[in-house]
């Protein structure tokens, strides 16, 4: 079994809430995915990448699918292509905006 699906195993032992598994796609090493996918999570979400590949197969398997944004357009893009909703996530969280400079990601209201 994979960390992931243990840690998803785990997780369903202790509650009965539904809750998110939030992956990095920059940084997937194979499997975490399709450990998922397979659990059937209630909430998947993605950060740093473009998350709509995984929106089809995410609905498919009843899974909500709610990626981490890091500016409007990505918002804009991931609505688009068919999301349950998006986290927003500005440049002041601090964290590496996946290695855009910050001065470049600012965001206003459309």
């Amino acid at each position: 079994m994979s960390l992931i699906a243990e840690q998803i195993r785990r997780t369903r032992a202790l509650t009965s809430e539904p809750f998110l598994a939030n992956l990095i796609i920059a940084i997937l090493q194979g499997d975490e995915l399709a450990a998922c996918f397979d659990a059937r999570l209630p909430i998947l979400g993605l950060f740093g990448g473009d998350p709509r590949p995984f929106v089809a197969e995410a609905h498919r398997r009843g899974i909500k699918f709610i990626p981490q944004v890091a500016s409007v357009a990505e918002a804009v893009a991931a609505a688009e292509g068919g999301v349950d909703a998006v986290i927003a996530q500005g440049v002041k969280a601090g964290v590496d905006m996946y290695s855009v400079p910050p001065r470049s990601r600012k965001c206003s209201p459309p």
